[in-house]
């Protein structure tokens, strides 16, 4: 996604356009001095610093008469791949020898994070205090496994718990199909805020399930997953992701 970055002292400050919640930019603040890797995004913890290092970049594009992306109406964010964002047709240009192959690469890029074969996008993840706990950056935060296998209808259970009422989402891709496709083949349940609960959702697949993603209730708090577990309603058996012991084990 387009974005604008300043250097101020030791401070890095990235605005991205539109990508946050409700069309808003997504803001990034680094400690280049303590955190010279930009793993951790201190803009929640700086509010004074975040608004005048983009008044930095507002001033730079009222200065300079440079050019900002505008939002597109037509955002659909349910169509939202971001898996693709620098890859799709028609998306940003690469060397041909940057191009990738026809079936999408299931390896999570450098610097994702994987825990017990989750990968995490548009966000960030942690397995500590005996729970999974997520907190999503971008527009479109997910939990991503590409190593499920289960032939024909399935039932997803989790035990999770959310600060507040919000709806979540599963979307699926069987093995015959190269991407996700953009409408339908998910599914969407409700998630009560407060203590932890279980929840199940019936998911009805044709053929057999390869890759599932899991998009949390959209929320600013992080939420927590203690487990995730896949029943196979016809061949397969049974999956379970247990976040209270360390990945690998």
């Amino acid at each position: 996604p387009p974005s604008t970055s300043v250097h101020h002292g030791d401070w890095k400050f990235i605005r991205t356009y539109h990508y946050g919640e409700d069309g808003a930019h997504e803001y990034r603040l680094y400690n280049l001095n303590e955190d010279i890797g930009e793993n951790h995004n201190l803009a929640a913890e700086h509010p004074d610093k975040v608004k005048a290092m983009d008044q930095l970049i507002e001033d730079y594009i009222a200065e300079a008469q440079v050019v900002v992306p505008l939002p597109n109406p037509n955002f659909d964010p349910a169509q939202f791949d971001p898996e693709a964002i620098g890859v799709q047709e028609g998306g940003l240009k690469m060397r041909e020898s940057r191009k990738g192959p026809a079936k999408p690469d299931l390896t999570p890029p450098a610097g994702r994070t994987a825990i017990h074969g989750w990968t995490v996008r548009g966000g960030k993840a942690s397995a500590d205090g005996g729970m999974l706990k997520f907190e999503g950056s971008g527009r479109q935060p997910f939990l991503a496994n590409a190593k499920v296998r289960a032939e024909g209808s399935v039932e997803v259970a989790l035990r999770i718990r959310a600060k507040k009422d919000g709806e979540g989402r599963l979307q699926w891709r069987t093995a015959d199909q190269e991407g996700f496709p953009k409408e339908g083949q998910s599914q969407t349940f409700a998630v009560a805020g407060g203590d932890w609960q279980e929840v199940a959702v019936a998911l009805a697949v044709e053929g057999q399930l390869v890759h599932l993603r899991f998009f949390p209730p959209a929320q600013k708090q992080a939420i927590e997953i203690d487990w995730i577990e896949l029943r196979p309603k016809g061949r397969g058996k049974t999956e379970r992701w247990d976040f209270d012991t360390k990945p690998g084990a």
